[in-house]
C-alpha cells in the first residue's frame, strides 16, 4: 500500500458555540458547534501519537462564554502536549469564535473574515406585553429577592440589572485579560482592539489580533512547517471527529 505520510488533524467548529447535548430543533445541526464535540476532538487529536499538528478551523459568529473558553482551553492543553494548534478562520470568527481561536500558536484569517467583537452582552427575553395582549395572566409566588431572575414574567429590578452588569463586567474582563496575554497587546493596544469591534481579517492583522492572511491550505502548510515535518514530504489530512 502506498505510504500515507505524516498526519494533521482537521478540527471544525461551525455555528454557534453552546454547551451541553442538541435539543433537535430545526435547523440545529448546521447552526450549533457543540463545544463539548470540539473539544473532545481537540483532545483526541492532542492524544493521537502520529498527529504532529492540529489545524482549527472555525466558521463562528460567537456563541456562550464558558463553551467557547472550553474551546480555547483545549487548545492550550494540545500546546502543551506539543501539537502545534494553527487556526484557520472561515467567513466569520468573532465573538466566542474569536475567543476559541486566541490560544492557537499561529492564527490565519482570510482578508475578509468577520472577527474580533470581543465583547459579551446578555438577553433578558420578556413576554409580559405579549401575554396581557392575549389576556393571559400570570400570579407567580417567590421566596428571595432575586428568585425571579431572568424571568419572562416580570423586567429586571435596579438590583438585578446592577447584578447582571456586574456578571458581564467579569467575562470582559477575563475576555480580554485572555486575548491581551495571548497576543502580547499591551491596555491600551487591547483597548482599540475591544469593547465589540468587529475587524476584518485585514484589519484584524493590522490590530494585531491575527497573524496571517491566506486560507486553509495556508493554515495547513504552516502546521506542516511547525510540527517540523519537510516541504516536500506527503501529508495525511486526518478530520476529528472521523465524518
Amino acid at each position: 500500500p502506498k505510504p500515507r505520510g505524516e498526519v494533521i488533524a482537521l478540527v471544525r467548529a461551525s455555528g454557534a458555540i453552546m454547551s451541553g447535548p442538541s435539543g433537535g430543533g430545526p435547523f440545529e445541526e448546521e447552526a450549533l458547534a457543540n463545544s463539548e464535540d470540539v473539544v473532545d476532538a481537540i483532545d483526541a487529536a492532542s492524544r493521537a501519537k502520529d498527529v504532529r499538528a492540529i489545524v482549527l478551523r472555525i466558521d463562528s459568529p460567537g456563541g456562550t462564554y464558558p463553551a467557547a473558553d472550553a474551546i480555547a482551553d483545549a487548545v492550550g492543553r494540545a500546546r502543551s502536549a506539543g501539537k502545534p494548534v494553527i487556526v484557520s478562520m472561515s467567513d466569520v470568527a468573532a465573538s466566542g469564535g474569536y475567543l476559541a481561536a486566541v490560544r492557537a500558536d499561529v492564527i490565519v484569517a482570510q482578508p475578509t473574515t468577520i472577527t474580533a467583537s470581543i465583547g459579551v452582552f446578555s438577553v433578558w427575553p420578556m413576554a409580559q406585553e405579549l401575554l396581557t395582549s392575549l389576556g393571559v395572566n400570570v400570579e407567580r409566588v417567590s421566596v428571595g429577592h432575586n428568585a425571579g431572575m431572568y424571568s419572562t414574567f416580570q423586567p429586571p429590578t435596579p438590583a438585578q440589572r446592577a447584578a447582571v452588569a456586574r456578571e458581564l463586567d467579569a467575562v470582559y474582563a477575563s475576555f480580554t485579560r485572555q486575548v491581551a496575554e495571548a497576543r502580547n497587546l499591551d491596555a491600551a493596544r487591547i483597548d482599540a482592539a475591544a469593547r465589540g469591534r468587529v475587524f476584518s481579517g485585514v484589519d484584524a492583522k493590522r490590530t494585531g489580533l491575527v497573524d496571517e492572511l491566506g486560507g486553509l491550505q495556508l493554515a495547513l502548510n504552516i502546521a506542516k512547517a511547525k510540527a517540523g515535518i519537510e516541504e516536500t514530504k506527503r501529508i495525511e489530512v486526518r478530520r476529528y471527529p472521523d465524518e
